[in-house]
C-alpha cells in the first residue's frame, strides 16, 4: 500500500536516503539531550496500547514530552473496546483526542484503509507483523557502533518466526551493501518463506544455519550480531521446551567473537543472554534503548516539521 508520508506503518516506507536524513537528527538530538527544542509544544499524543510495552511506548512517551508535548494515554481494556467497540471505530474515535496517535496493537495491518484515512498522523508502535521504529533504531544501532556499513556479517538469532522486529530488518538489509545474512534458528522458527524472497529479490546475500554449525565454523566472522527472544506465548509447550536453550549468548559465546563485534537484542530478554554479557563492551543492548529515544523524537519531528 502506498502510505501517506505523515503515516510510519511498514520499515518499507524508508528508503536510504530517507534514513540518512533521520539519522542526521537522531545525532543532533542526542548531541543536545540537555538543550532540546521544544518543538511539540502544543501538540498532543494520543498513544494507545494493547499489549505490553516498556520501551517502545515508553520511550515515544518520553520523546513527546521531553521536546514539549503532552500524552494522552489509553489502554484497551479500559478503553470501549473492552464493551465490544471494533478496533477501527476506536481508532476513529481516538483521532479526535490529539494531534498524533501511537499504537500498539496486533490488528494495525489489518485495519489498512482505516489508518490510511485519519486526519492526523499515526505510528506503529508493533503491529501483528511489523515493528518499523525498531529497525530504524537498530539500524541507526548499527551505523553509529560500526561506522562502515558496507560488507558486514550480521547474524539473527533464535526466533525468526514469530518476532516482528525481523520482518522489519528485512525490508531495509538492502542499505548494507555487500551485507552477508545469517538466519540461525530452530527450524520451528525459520524466517518465513516470503521474507527469504524478499531478500532474494533485492540481492541479499544469506546463509540459513544451525546454532552448532554457525557457532563453531561462523560466530568468529560475525560483525553484528542480533539474538531475539523465543516468543514462548506463540508455541506450545512442547515445542518451547526443545527450543528454549538454542543460542544461548554467555562468556563461551564471547569468546569466539571478534573484538570489535556487537551484540544487539531488541529487548526483553528472558535468559538468551547471560547477565555476564552485559559488561561486556560489545554488548550494545542498552545502547539500543538510548538510540530509540532520540530515534522517535527525530521521526516526530520529521513527521511534524514535512514529509518523511
Amino acid at each position: 500500500m502506498d502510505w501517506p508520508r505523515t503515516h510510519i506503518i511498514s520499515a518499507s516506507q524508508f528508503s536510504k536516503e530517507t534514513l540518512g536524513r533521520i539519522f542526521e537528527e537522531v545525532k543532533e538530538f542526542s548531541e543536545n539531550r540537555n538543550n532540546l527544542p521544544q518543538i511539540m509544544r502544543g501538540k498532543v499524543m494520543v498513544a494507545f496500547g494493547s499489549q505490553p510495552s516498556t520501551r517502545t511506548l515508553g520511550s515515544f512517551r518520553a520523546a513527546m514530552l521531553m521536546l514539549g508535548g503532552k500524552v494522552n494515554e489509553f489502554v484497551e481494556e479500559k478503553s470501549s473496546m473492552a464493551k465490544g467497540e471494533s478496533f477501527k471505530d476506536t481508532l476513529r474515535v481516538i483521532s479526535n483526542f490529539g494531534d498524533i496517535i501511537v499504537m500498539r496493537h496486533p490488528g494495525i495491518e489489518a485495519a489498512e484503509n482505516t489508518i490510511r484515512d485519519l486526519p492526523v498522523p499515526f505510528i506503529s508502535a508493533g503491529g501483528g507483523i511489523e515493528h518499523p521504529t525498531q529497525a530504524l533504531l537498530d539500524i541507526y544501532t548499527v551505523t553509529k557502533e560500526m561506522g562502515e556499513v558496507r560488507g558486514l556479517k550480521i547474524a539473527f538469532v533464535r526466533d525468526l518466526r514469530y518476532g516482528r522486529v525481523i520482518p522489519s530488518w528485512v525490508y531495509l538489509l538492502p542499505i548494507f551493501e555487500k551485507a552477508e545474512v545469517f538466519l540461525v534458528s530452530p527450524p520451528e522458527l525459520a524466517l518465513p518463506q516470503e521474507y527469504k524472497n524478499i531478500l532474494k529479490i533485492n540481492s541479499v546475500r544469506f546463509l540459513e544455519a544451525d546454532w552448532k554449525d554457525f557457532s563453531e565454523n561462523i560466530l568468529s566472522k560475525i560483525d553484528v550480531l542480533m539474538v531475539t527472544r523465543i516468543q514462548k506465548e506463540n508455541l506450545h509447550p512442547d515445542i518451547h521446551e526443545r527450543v528454549r536453550n538454542f543460542g544461548i549468548v554467555d562468556g563461551k559465546v564471547l569468546r569466539r567473537m571478534k573484538s570489535k563485534a556487537i551484540i544487539m537484542h531488541p529487548l526483553p530478554r528472558v535468559d538468551e543472554i547471560a547477565e555476564e554479557v552485559d559488561t561486556d563492551s560489545r554488548a550494545a543492548y542498552f545502547r539500543q534503548v538510548e538510540n530509540g529515544l532520540y530515534t522517535r523524537m527525530a521521526l516526530l519531528k520529521m513527521i511534524f516539521g514535512g514529509p518523511l
